[in-house]
């Protein structure tokens, strides 16, 4: 797979491995859906914009050709810095020894669920994307609402701790060869006089009449 892009992601440098350039992926980050929120996407509840004492929460949700994760950008006043997390043990990890210990209690198991999301698929079909993110920032800007992103930059969501690279790039490689190549199926079966009469054809259009045969 050959990857066109204006930004190098973590998972491009597989391309060096060897390559099948006949599968193209045209990687353009952009917006596709304003104030949307997939129900997969669980947003943690979040006072700390009025509260010091409890750490502020920003969830996010990246699908990989449907299959969801669910991630949190945690920061807060007595955290060093902004740290993203996929996994309920490791946002306990950080906040253990705090001042923002008090909160681990608040954290719900389901918080960062995964799973495979029928709703999504058929997202990244619609905007032919391997991946989509649905998040109110991607690192270059912030919006008001949840929105929905296709092939966004990955490297700063960290996503290598949820995927390596070369696992990545093969489950776009797939999926654009296999899914997104895969042309449109008829909604119902169409038979093949039908299918001639859409082109123009009929019954009389290879027959040939007396004048046109040639005598023995």
């Amino acid at each position: 797979m050959v990857i066109y892009s204006s930004f190098h992601d973590f998972y491009d440098n597989i391309m060096n491995l060897g390559i099948d350039k006949s599968i193209k992926y045209f990687r353009k980050s952009e917006v596709v859906l304003d104030n949307f929120k997939s129900k997969e996407l669980y947003t943690m509840f979040n006072n700390s914009y009025y509260n010091n004492y409890e750490p502020q929460y920003e969830s996010f949700l990246i699908s990989i050709c449907g299959n969801y994760y669910n991630g949190v950008l945690v920061s807060g006043y007595y955290l060093s810095k902004s740290l993203i997390v996929y996994s309920r043990d490791a946002l306990i990890k950080i906040l253990t020894n705090t001042k923002y210990e008090k909160s681990i209690d608040k954290i719900h198991k389901t918080s960062f669920q995964t799973g495979f999301s029928q709703e999504l698929f058929e997202l990244h079909i619609k905007y032919k994307t391997p991946i989509l993110l649905n998040s109110s920032f991607n690192f270059q800007d912030r919006y008001k609402n949840l929105t929905l992103f296709k092939d966004p930059f990955l490297k700063p969501f960290e996503f290598q701790k949820v995927m390596d690279n070369y696992t990545i790039f093969q489950k776009i490689q797939q999926f654009i060869s296999g899914v997104l190549s895969t042309p449109e199926k008829e909604p119902w079966p169409i038979s093949d006089t039908l299918k001639a009469q859409s082109k123009g054809f009929d019954k009389y259009s290879f027959r040939k009449y007396k004048h046109q045969r040639k005598s023995k």
